[in-house]
């Protein structure tokens, strides 16, 4: 069953704090998921709440390349230590955990600081 521990979200919420210190982030845990929120920042997403399929980055802004660059960023650590947990024919591939990524909340928009 895949698992994160709060301590590899710690380690995940120190990184991108110190090579962001510009944008302000919410990164917590649910039992199997590292949830990334983007509250502020200096890029426009084009959007202020909006979830983003991390599997998808590259093509869903492939328009705005500083967006793209950065959320890719933002991905890579994330997953950096994500393994295969198992592979079976009703599921596919398991993760040893799962990331969710935001661009701000349904009550709490992205900020755009230009």
């Amino acid at each position: 069953m895949p698992y994160i521990s709060k301590q590899a979200v710690a380690e995940i919420r120190k990184d991108l704090r110190k090579t962001f210190p510009d944008f302000k982030f919410s990164i917590t845990k649910d039992y199997s998921t590292v949830r990334i929120v983007i509250l502020e920042g200096n890029i426009d997403f084009g959007t202020t709440d909006a979830g983003i399929n991390h599997y998808y980055i590259e093509s869903h802004f492939k328009n705005n390349p500083k967006a793209k660059n950065f959320l890719c960023l933002i991905r890579d650590y994330a997953i950096k230590d994500q393994k295969v947990f198992v592979e079976d024919g009703d599921y596919g591939i398991v993760p040893t955990y799962y990331i969710t990524i935001r661009i701000g909340e349904w009550n709490k928009p992205y900020k755009f600081n230009q």
